[in-house]
């Protein structure tokens, strides 16, 4: 079920009724050619982070619209989805000019977001709070 030429996305039957399965192959961004979605869950006012279930958000901070339109992701998710990839250097330039513009609770947020994440730790925690 995947259209001929596109190399984003592929969806699958899947065992919940009524429901496709997908997989997204993650390719570099040359052009602004394309979205980016991100399918999670959510319960009642809770976004759910799928990394880790047990992280939420309520919904009216994990989805903030730009011009009372458009919506998009909060920075500070944003943020948490890159920190897999720390070392990436365009990763890094995101963390490096957002973090500053974050209010003290999305810094407190995004500081938990990673304790639970990575119980070790991670070099982006360091000196944020």
């Amino acid at each position: 079920m995947r259209k001929d030429g596109c190399r984003l996305v592929k969806f699958s039957p899947s065992e919940e009724k009524e429901t496709l399965g997908h997989e997204f192959y993650h390719v570099g961004m040359e052009r602004f050619d394309y979205l980016e979605f991100l399918f999670n869950c959510k319960r009642e006012d809770d976004f759910i982070f799928n990394l880790d279930l047990k992280l939420t958000r309520k919904m009216e901070k994990a989805i903030l619209y730009n011009n009372k339109r458009y919506p998009y992701i909060a920075p500070e998710l944003a943020l948490l989805y890159k920190s897999y990839r720390a070392e990436n250097p365009e990763y890094q330039y995101d963390y490096e000019v957002t973090v500053p513009h974050l209010s003290d609770e999305q810094l407190i947020w995004f500081h938990n977001g990673l304790e639970k994440l990575y119980p070790e730790g991670h070099p982006w925690n360091k000196g944020i709070l």
